[in-house]
């Protein structure tokens, strides 16, 4: 048997002396295996290398969280709208090097870059506060998982991951129950993951949805483990079958291949008193070994210890099943890795040949952009239209014409005679004779349309951007083509900083053109159609005021 002089755990007086997990003979073996594995998970991630681990499932308030807290030791968001709402990635290491209060770490990344080592017990805040930032709104439920890993010296070592609970609550997102049945479906159909289906004694099993879906994802059972929780909610009700339940004894029973493991979680009462895990087991013992619900159901079939002891068994179980899958994809990617390296070109080691190297993508991409740009550039390739500058520009400009142009108002329109009208009584009526309007009237009208409502404004702004971001596709052309196949951070500082300077002289011409706009207002203009516009206008007008005269002379006689 494997004991403490294992190298799972450490030696060191009163460190987790009193976990039973420590006289479970095998146990440290398989741990030791699954730490081996847990150690590599961020780098096999990274390469998406898909590496067993423990799902666990269940609907909402099916006690999921309490078993992984029981399993881990690690305390879950309970409270009302703190639950379970992003997928936590939970890795158990052990290492007899750690002090007996062990750490964690916290992050959005799976290598823990970014993350500082925190208390065990600051782990539910983290994942608190993480949750709160970025599972909210329409994403209420979110697929992004959070990851957190413990090092203690001594305890199992499992990959844990509990998701959001399967829930028709539909009070903060609409289509809650789709989402959270896709996040679960997204886990349980790989065949690297261990299947835990959370189940509450009182339910009816044959309804369960993760139970079903299980089912669908692994029908031949071989890696899903029921796990019934609140057994001590069962055990005093006169009617209940959880015994034939979790025995599977009648034929009307859910079957699943490995069974069902029964359990007891912290009750709020009991965790608001501070209940703790020794505990919990303790109570664990008394119910199933002395209840008479109870009698028949096999040692190995309750309690937390022994499940714990099953999940690893299982996961140790299936990562001899795929480790030679893993083995291949790993020989695959570094296969496909070795020829990246062969394919790149010689690095540039000294200063002198950088220089003469930047020196040469710079001309290549000036003299190419220059002749786009003088109507020179010439492809066969259809996709490469976009890349010629000149006609693009020539066709940015011509829309900007066009629609412009629709823009303009109508301006003998029965409305804005009207409007003119209005604003000759209102601001102008007293100064002038009723057929003699001044131009102030008719130059605050071009104003008010062309400045005031930023027709023109908002007309140069779209051109201006359009060729800048033409430019920018241009640039990064040019630079993927000349720089990328031997220095792809160049190519990108290229683009970057070409970007950068493209952005600041659209700025300035944005700034240019919106007061060239307003002065174009207060300026005459030597455009004949303008002036042929503007005397229809007020001819317009003036026949307008005219008749709107003689009509009122009557009346004022």
């Amino acid at each position: 048997p494997y004991t403490v002089s294992s190298p799972l755990y450490s030696s060191m007086e009163g460190t987790g002396k009193d976990d039973p997990l420590r006289q479970v003979e095998g146990f440290a073996k398989l741990s030791a295996k699954i730490g081996q594995l847990e150690s590599v998970r961020s780098i096999c991630q990274s390469m998406e290398i898909p590496i067993p681990g423990v799902v666990v499932v269940g609907e909402q308030s099916a006690g999921k969280s309490s078993v992984l807290e029981n399993i881990s030791g690690i305390k879950f968001p309970r409270a009302q709208n703190t639950c379970t709402r992003m997928p936590c990635v939970v890795q158990l290491i052990t290492d007899h090097r750690e002090g007996e209060d062990g750490y964690a770490l916290v992050s959005m990344n799976p290598d823990f870059a970014d993350a500082q080592r925190c208390k065990v017990d600051e782990v539910q805040t983290k994942i608190t506060d993480l949750t709160e930032k970025l599972a909210r709104g329409n994403s209420y439920i979110s697929k992004t998982p959070i990851n957190i890993r413990v090092v203690r010296n001594a305890g199992p070592q499992l990959s844990l991951i509990d998701l959001p609970g399967v829930t028709h609550n539909a009070d903060k997102m609409s289509n809650i129950h789709d989402v959270t049945i896709s996040l679960v479906e997204d886990y349980m159909k790989q065949d690297e993951m261990v299947i835990l289906c959370v189940v509450p004694a009182m339910s009816d099993f044959g309804n369960a949805e993760v139970i079903k879906l299980a089912r669908k994802h692994d029908p031949d059972g071989v890696r899903t483990l029921g796990v019934i929780t609140k057994c001590d909610d069962a055990a005093n009700v006169e009617a209940s079958d959880i015994l034939e339940k979790a025995m599977m004894s009648r034929p009307t029973d859910v079957r699943l291949s490995l069974g069902f493991h029964c359990v007891i979680n912290h009750s709020q009462i009991a965790l608001d008193k501070g209940q703790s895990r020794e505990e919990l087991r303790a109570k664990e013992n008394e119910l199933f070994e002395e209840h008479k619900r109870f009698k028949g159901l096999p040692s190995d079939r309750w309690g937390t210890a022994r499940l714990t002891e099953n999940i690893a068994a299982i996961q140790s179980e299936r990562i001899d099943t795929c480790l030679p899958n893993i083995q291949e994809e790993v020989r695959e990617k570094l296969g496909a890795m070795k020829k990246q390296l062969i394919d790149f070109p010689p690095q540039l080691e000294s200063e002198p040949e950088q220089h003469r190297f930047f020196n040469a993508v710079l001309r290549k991409l000036q003299a190419d952009f220059e002749r786009r740009v003088r109507a020179e550039y010439i492809s066969s390739q259809v996709c490469d239209k976009r890349l010629a500058v000149a006609p693009r520009v020539a066709e940015h400009v011509k829309t900007f014409r066009d629609e412009l142009l629709k823009s303009n108002p109508e301006w003998l329109k029965k409305e804005m005679i009207d409007d003119v009208r209005s604003k000759v009584q209102d601001y102008a009526h007293g100064y002038t004779v009723c057929n003699l309007i001044g131009p102030a009237v008719f130059n605050g009208f071009i104003h008010r349309t062309f400045v005031e409502e930023c027709m023109l404004v908002d007309a140069v702004s779209k051109l201006t951007t359009d060729i800048a971001e033409l430019l920018k596709h241009v640039l990064c052309h040019l630079a993927n083509t000349y720089a990328t196949a031997r220095h792809p951070v160049l190519a990108n500082q290229i683009i970057e900083l070409g970007e950068e300077a493209i952005q600041k002289k659209m700025c300035i011409s944005q700034q240019y053109c919106a007061a060239v706009a307003e002065a174009q207002v207060v300026t005459s203009t030597t455009n004949g159609e303008y002036e042929v516009r503007l005397s229809t206008f007020r001819q317009g007008i003036a026949l307008a005021m005219g008749q709107t005269a003689k009509q009122q002379r009557p009346q004022d006689l």
